[in-house]
Order: structure tokens, then C-alpha cells, then sequence
């Protein structure tokens, strides 16, 4: 008697960090699409990129004006949960630009409920 087994593969949990750079823990992320048309067949065309915001309740406040002054730059790397799968991780290479930093209070040398976003092919 022969038993094959299959080996399960347990999806990676996603971890967030930024041009292979220090993982930033507690990161919440979401994905949004933007929308071009509604077809007449009732099919939605969407722009080819997406936007991966990310809520991060602590940063240093260096961090914070390192980011600020990459808005709109092109990254090498983005690690951060996949679009198709979002339980996932993935790593976006290929046009990844920082899109916009809001929010956030300092707390000392920290900031605090900061929301970065990022563009990202998909």
C-alpha cells in the first residue's frame, strides 16, 4: 500500500517594511482600487495600479521625516500583504511609489496614527 502525502504550505503572514528596510510591527493594511468605467456590460475596468495604505501606530519621528521627503519617489521594494490574498505576504518590486503620509501626532520622539500610502502595480 502506497500513501502519498501532500505537505500543506501555510500562507506567510504578511510583515511591512519599506525598500527591505526595518519590518515596522503593528501595521493594519488595506488595499483600494480606482475605478475607470462601468462597461455596458456591467463590467468594471480599473486603473492598472492600486493603493496600499498602511496605519502604523508608532514610528520614530525620523522615520516619519525620512518618509516625508520620499513622497512621490519610486521604491526598490515593498513588503506588505498581497492584493490578491491579503492574509498573505508579498513583495512589490516593480513600480512601487510612496503616495502620501497623513496624519500622525508626536509623542516625544515618537508619532503616533500615522497613514502611509502607497501606489503599486497589480
Amino acid at each position: 500500500m502506497l500513501i502519498l502525502f501532500s505537505p500543506k504550505v501555510a500562507a506567510v503572514a504578511p510583515s511591512y517594511s519599506i525598500n527591505a528596510g526595518t519590518t515596522m510591527p503593528g501595521v493594519t493594511s488595506s488595499w483600494e482600487r480606482q475605478q475607470i468605467r462601468i462597461n455596458t456590460d456591467g463590467t468594471i475596468d480599473y486603473l492598472p495600479s492600486a493603493i496600499n495604505a498602511w496605519r502604523v501606530p508608532t514610528m520614530t519621528v525620523t522615520e516619519f521625516q525620512t518618509l516625508q521627503t520620499s513622497i512621490g519617489a519610486s521604491l526598490t521594494s515593498l513588503e506588505t500583504n498581497n492584493f490578491d490574498d491579503r492574509n498573505s505576504a508579498k513583495t512589490y518590486t516593480v513600480r512601487v511609489f510612496l503616495e502620501g503620509l497623513t496624519g500622525g501626532q508626536q509623542v516625544g520622539l515618537l508619532m503616533t496614527n500615522v497613514t502611509v500610502k502607497f501606489r503599486v502595480d497589480v
